[in-house]
């Protein structure tokens, strides 16, 4: 399985997540939309879909089991961004 399968795994499970608040979704399905339409190289998709994540983070109102399922897709991001620097 491709990094960039199982990273579009991660954020669809959030998007199908009933706990997850509307504002998350639209965010998460703008982030699947950038990675599978944009011709842009994919660490600059990334950096993109990280900074509206890491904004979504800051929200006081959100709940820690969104916030985590976050973070966890922040990491594995950043993970990915670092593999694909890596091998180039």
């Amino acid at each position: 399985m491709s990094e960039t399968k199982l990273l579009l795994d991660i954020m669809e499970d959030i998007v199908k997540d009933p706990l997850s608040p509307k504002n998350v979704k639209k965010v998460i399905t703008e982030s699947i939309k950038t990675i599978q339409e944009t011709k842009t190289e994919l660490n600059v998709q990334l950096s993109s879909i990280v900074y509206n994540i890491e904004r979504l983070t800051e929200d006081t109102n959100l709940s820690s089991y969104t916030r985590i399922k976050l973070f966890n897709l922040l990491s594995s991001i950043e993970a990915m961004k670092k593999w694909n620097v890596d091998i180039h």
